[in-house]
């Protein structure tokens, strides 16, 4: 009997051992998968940001205008998606009021302008920004008209002086493009897919409608700023005509 208990007692000693054992591997091996699952995540993002990088080096081999490729490193908190700041300023030769592009789907597609710069980082004002406009053209029937920024639906900007015969077609794939009439942005660059026409508020042989954007600037990691030159006479004749 004192040997049965004995054995009893050692077994179960060496069963907590056993269990403690195994209660350790397990946590190393927990910790070992996490460890891989950190490599893998970091992989991935590695390879989505190295696959971006690829695109708009591409994209910039692709344009006419001498760019510059930027990232973006940070976002007004007070204005998410109407601000947003890049890691590339004055000493990388850019200046106020270039234009700012991004790749998405194999095009080329409008994100803003510079609106303001210092040595080492510039502030970009996107095309949602209320404060932004620019002449666009239609795909179809090229019809002249403007686009402006506009914070009430989360995508959709606004499209202006459209005239009143202008209807949308039952494709429903018609998109805007700057117009290259603007002292700021190049000729064909696109906006977005005009989705409802109604007649404006302001003038009665207009119509206006909402654009919902081509870019999702939520997701924007780099874009591409254009160095395109502004005459300043330019728009002091534009403020004269105003």
């Amino acid at each position: 009997s004192f040997y049965s208990v004995f054995d009893f007692i050692q077994n179960t000693f060496n069963s907590i051992n056993e269990l403690k054992e195994i209660k350790e591997d397990l946590d190393r091996t927990k910790k070992e998968l996490e460890q891989y699952k950190k490599v893998i995540i970091d992989f991935n993002e590695l390879n989505n940001e190295n696959s971006n990088l690829k695109r708009m080096v591409e994209l910039k081999q692709s344009i006419q205008y001498d760019s510059t490729v930027a990232e973006i490193i940070g976002r007004d908190p007070q204005q998410l998606f109407n601000i947003l700041i890049i890691n590339k300023g004055s000493s990388n030769g850019i200046k106020e009021n270039m234009p700012v592009i991004a790749y998405t789907l194999g095009k080329r597609v409008l994100v803003g302008k510079i609106a303001e710069v210092t040595p080492f980082a510039s502030k970009i004002l996107t095309v949602t920004n209320s404060s932004f406009s620019s002449g666009a053209i239609t795909s179809k029937d090229k019809i002249h008209c403007l686009v402006r920024g506009s914070n009430e639906i989360p995508g959709i900007i606004k499209i202006q002086y459209i005239p009143k015969q202008y209807v949308i077609s039952d494709t429903g794939m018609e998109y805007v493009y700057t117009s290259g009439d603007s002292l700021i942005f190049p000729k064909g660059i696109e906006i977005g897919k005009i989705i409802k026409i109604t007649p404006s508020q302001r003038y009665e042989v207009f119509n206006e409608g909402l654009v919902q954007l081509s870019v999702d600037i939520a997701k924007l990691d780099y874009v591409l700023v254009l160095k395109v030159e502004s005459d300043k006479d330019n728009f002091k004749m534009m403020e004269i005509r105003n």
